[in-house]
């Protein structure tokens, strides 16, 4: 019986310690388990700080990082982590290696994105004179911006980049190149600009009082005129030429030299001898139209002269009267050279004997405002006028009605809104407005409108 008693309580001592024993193995594995509890470890081309948080039952005591770039020091339970950028196009990785103090370890990889960049252009190509330039500069990194050349300059506003290209007066082109560094990465904006191009340069020109313009590569340093006749104006790179109307009986010649750094031109202006009396004279085909409508269509056509009535001061236009009204008066022509036109009145042409007289009278037709209208009263159908200007046109002499200019405020009642585009043929009872008949002109007419001669 007492045998019985001893070997349980052998036992139960036994069963007490193996207890005991599994408890104390249960809390070393609870000391050395590692948990990370909190990580920040988002990281961009930038780089930046992180960390890396385990849990409070464990001491660290080293954190090793497998790459330079990545930097690791450890304060308590904690691993903070610091990148350095990454200039590189590809992403990258590194590993943490955190040992507890018991000697315990854990891997943790820490990853880096790429830097993104890029320009949106990449090569220009420019004209001598002053430029200016755009370009989009894409980079997560911040860039650093050379130039090659003095004469390129740039400004960067976020990612817009304004490329300053200076004028180019020297005598050849020349290349210039602008380098964007992002990180590891880069690109380089090629810059092409001409030399100043200066053409030798002839223009003929018309009798008439002219103004040109003309627009050069380079800034001009001095230029000089051997004619009195020709005025240069020069606002940066565009010439204005003003030629006064050749006055004299021959065509003339004038030259400016135009100086750009080592480069030189010359503009030559022929202008003709300015049309004279004489010059008008001839025979012309006369465009017309029977209606009065506006826009003109000028569907018919008459041959006509333009003859010497009083040298200098008046032709006679004949060819639109028939032949017999023709034989009793004339439409006169004034030659107005101060203005380089000549002026169609209207005119009464000559009074046919009766009773009452009647007076033939080539008088203006007007439009108002796109309405068909007869100008009204008879001062104005008397004294109004009609100009034609006179044009070169492919070697030929021009008369082209104006349909403006001309105020008809001396009707009455007043019609200053009305303007000139032609004539009629009409008998009027003599010293009234009342018409007695209308008459057809040689080609069976009475309606003359928006005249345009051109010499033969």
């Amino acid at each position: 019986m007492k045998n019985i008693i001893n070997i349980s309580i052998l036992s139960l001592f036994c069963f007490f310690a193996l207890l005991s024993c599994n408890d104390e193995e249960k809390k070393t594995d609870e000391k050395a388990y590692l948990k990370i509890v909190e990580s920040q470890l988002n990281f961009t081309a930038r780089g930046g700080e992180g960390k890396i948080v385990v849990d409070q039952v464990v001491t660290l005591k080293g954190a090793v990082s497998s790459d330079s770039w990545c930097k690791v020091n450890i304060s308590g339970n904690q691993a903070n982590v610091i990148l350095d950028p990454n200039g590189g196009l590809l992403g990258r990785t590194a590993l943490i290696t955190l040992t507890t103090a018991d000697d315990n370890t854990i891997r943790v990889p820490v990853t880096q994105t790429g830097n993104s960049f890029g320009v949106s252009e990449t090569l220009f190509e420019t004209r001598a004179r002053y430029a200016e330039f755009e370009v989009n500069v894409r980079s997560l990194l911040d860039v650093v911006i050379t130039r090659d050349s003095e004469w390129l300059n740039f400004i960067l506003e976020g990612e817009k980049m304004t490329i300053k290209v200076d004028a180019n007066n020297g005598e050849n082109p020349r290349v210039g190149k602008i380098i964007v560094v992002s990180g590891d990465l880069s690109a380089t904006i090629s810059v092409n600009q001409n030399a100043p191009t200066f053409y030798n340069e002839i223009y003929n020109i018309e009798g008439r009082e002219t103004t040109m313009t003309y627009e050069v590569e380079g800034i001009i340093d001095d230029f000089e005129i051997d004619v009195d006749w020709i005025d240069l104006k020069i606002d940066g790179y565009m010439l204005t030429f003003d030629v006064e109307y050749n006055s004299d009986s021959d065509p003339r010649t004038g030259i400016i030299k135009l100086s750009c750094g080592t480069q030189s031109s010359t503009i030559t202006f022929n202008q003709e001898k300015r049309p004279f009396y004489d010059d008008l004279l001839g025979d012309y085909t006369m465009h017309y139209s029977t209606s009065n409508n506006s826009p003109p269509t000028r569907n018919r056509t008459l041959p006509v002269k333009l003859v010497q009535a009083v040298q200098d001061e008046t032709y006679y236009l004949t060819g639109i009267l028939d032949d017999a009204d023709e034989a009793l008066g004339k439409i006169v022509v004034n030659y107005r050279p101060d203005r380089e036109v000549i002026e169609i009145l209207g005119q009464t042409l000559y009074v046919r004997a009766g009773n009452p007289a009647q007076d033939l009278r080539w008088f203006p037709r007007g439009i108002t405002e796109g309405t068909s209208i007869p100008i009204p009263g008879y001062a104005a159908s008397f004294t109004a006028g009609v100009i034609s200007t006179v044009d070169i046109v492919d070697g030929k002499i021009n008369l082209t009605m104006e349909t403006n200019g001309i105020n008809w405020s001396t009707a009455n009642p007043p019609a200053s809104n009305t303007i000139p585009v032609g004539f009629a043929l009409r008998f009027y009872n003599t010293g009234t407005t009342t018409t007695a008949v209308a008459v057809n002109g040689k080609d069976g007419q009475p309606f003359y409108n928006y005249l345009l001669f051109i010499k033969d």
